[in-house]
């Protein structure tokens, strides 16, 4: 329902319950099987999240505990406002499909919205760490267009998405595949 300020789905931090209003309690699952998430429809990639046993509902932390406004390291000036629902385009007043900045792909349920820079964010992706290091080799995360070692492409879809860069820029990778990686993985 849209609310006076023209929002949809506009929401306070609050702790979520499922569709038959159960609580969710943090479940840590020890053979870290992945799961999809029932807010933002993406997968998990570890065993810990909220879940109602009776109803098969699961959360990211993330989608769990949503803000109603946010920003991304990468970001810091923007806000990002979260929606239960993607908003409607302002350039055709109706619902189009939104893509996530991050890995490219369609956002179907919650959802952070930078109005500003016209970013789109699954929950799961409003804290990605700028620079990680495996072995000796750093990587950052900036929007680039460079060809994924894992996927050979140099878009996942026809917006810029985010790479992960190795500081000698030998290595990059999507965060998509990474993500899918990870799943592939567990």
């Amino acid at each position: 329902m849209w609310s006076e300020r023209g929002e949809i789905g506009y929401s306070m931090e609050i702790n979520r319950t499922c569709p038959k209003k159960h609580e969710l309690k943090l479940y840590n699952n020890p053979n870290k099987k992945c799961y999809k998430c029932n807010g933002c429809k993406e997968y998990g990639n570890n065993g810990m999240r909220y879940r109602c046993e009776d109803c098969n509902y699961d959360l990211h932390k993330d989608c769990m505990f949503s803000k109603p406004t946010t920003t991304h390291e990468i970001f810091k000036d923007f806000i990002f406002k979260f929606y239960e629902q993607p908003p409607p385009s302002k350039l055709y007043g109706k619902r189009t499909k939104r893509y996530c900045s991050a890995c490219g792909k369609h956002i179907k349920c919650f959802i952070y919205h930078c109005p500003k820079k016209d970013l789109d964010l699954h929950s799961c992706f409003l804290n990605l760490k700028k620079e990680f290091q495996i072995g000796h080799v750093k990587f950052h995360l900036p929007e680039t267009k460079s060809k994924c070692k894992f996927c050979n492409w140099i878009d996942l879809s026809e917006i810029e998405v985010w790479s992960y860069v190795s500081e000698c820029s030998e290595y990059n990778f999507h965060v998509y595949c990474i993500m899918k990686i990870i799943v592939e993985e567990l």
